[in-house]
């Protein structure tokens, strides 16, 4: 058995992470941390580039 525990490393997910051991060590199962973000890139700020030369 594999557990997937997806963290934002708050404490909610701590609780989730520590609940999800208890269930691995008793299930002989394999623990995945999964960590995941949406990076946001702001165009707008950027210096505009001249396409003239």
């Amino acid at each position: 058995m594999k557990i997937l525990v997806p963290t934002d490393f708050s404490e909610n997910a701590d609780n989730a992470l520590e609940f999800s051991k208890k269930i691995a060590k008793h299930k002989n199962a394999s623990i995945t941390l999964l960590y995941a973000f949406y990076a946001v890139y702001d165009f707008a700020s950027q210096p505009q580039r001249s396409s003239a030369k």
